[in-house]
């Protein structure tokens, strides 16, 4: 069994400012394969918009981004915009993207994949994850890779959100009982049914119908978004570091239904870009 260590999500969650963040974020693509990232998002605080950017692309790059005005054309940014789910940057083909690319790729951005992120109606981002060589997906089960990507992009965004103050700690009555939320909590540590089972005492099936019961309640179609959505609810607590080892994330999909159930707090739609 590929295991995936508790440290890079962990080290998201217990991360207190930007920069700690941005070392964490760096640990976790790492982790994932990837040589850089860029995680971007405007979001709004007493009535003042912030965008915030972390983000290790090659400063190079960086500088030629700006030279050439590729904010305005961007069509990696133009496609988020467009789309719910997340894709790879292959997927964007035109003639405008075929020359954006080649020259992204000249400076190591060779290969990516790009996850469009909501909280709000007004609050947005985007995570991109890129290679200088054939995209890590491609070398390993993209199931796994896909739950990973998701759930950590999901986690980056409500951290930084949390930061800066844009989303409070809810303080509304719960909505989960004390059990849902200890298997969706164990389950955002990455265990499945049987490992929480055996970890709170109870049967699979005693499992399997508090889950399902959270799905409900939080309106989502899958484990992987009742996690994002507890998350992003205050439901669960993002820095809740469990002892235990995570494995990866069983079958999941960027194109899954639960998948796109998921995409409704977490679509891109930069209109400041």
């Amino acid at each position: 069994m590929l295991l995936f260590g508790a440290l890079p999500f962990s080290a998201i969650r217990c991360a207190r400012n930007i920069p700690e963040l941005h070392e964490a974020l760096a640990l976790w693509a790492t982790a994932e394969g990837f040589a850089y990232y860029m995680f971007s998002t405007v979001f709004t605080v007493a009535n003042c918009a912030r965008r915030i950017e972390i983000t290790n692309f090659p400063q190079l790059w960086q500088d030629r981004y700006t030279a050439q005005n590729y904010q305005a054309c961007d069509p990696i940014i133009k496609q988020a915009k467009r789309s719910v789910l997340a894709f790879e940057w292959s997927e964007v083909l035109s003639q405008e993207s075929e020359l954006y690319l080649t020259d992204a790729a000249s400076f190591g951005l060779s290969h990516g994949v790009t996850v469009p992120l909501r909280a709000n109606n007004s609050t947005f981002g985007f995570l991109s994850l890129a290679h200088p060589t054939q995209t890590p997906l491609q070398h390993c089960g993209q199931h796994d890779a896909h739950a990973h990507i998701l759930f950590g992009s999901s986690l980056v965004f409500h951290k930084v959100l949390l930061i800066q103050g844009a989303i409070p700690i809810s303080s509304e009555p719960r909505i989960l009982t004390r059990r849902e939320r200890d298997c969706l909590q164990f389950s955002q540590h990455g265990l499945k049914s049987k490992q929480i089972a055996d970890r709170l005492g109870i049967a699979v099936s005693t499992v399997s119908f508090h889950i399902d019961n959270s799905i409900k309640k939080l309106g989502s179609a899958s484990r992987t978004a009742a996690v994002a959505k507890a998350l992003e609810l205050g439901e669960l607590d993002p820095a809740d570091v469990s002892p235990c080892e995570t494995e990866r994330w069983g079958p999941s999909s960027l194109r899954s239904p639960s998948y796109i159930a998921s995409c409704g707090s977490m679509s891109l739609a930069l209109s400041s870009y």
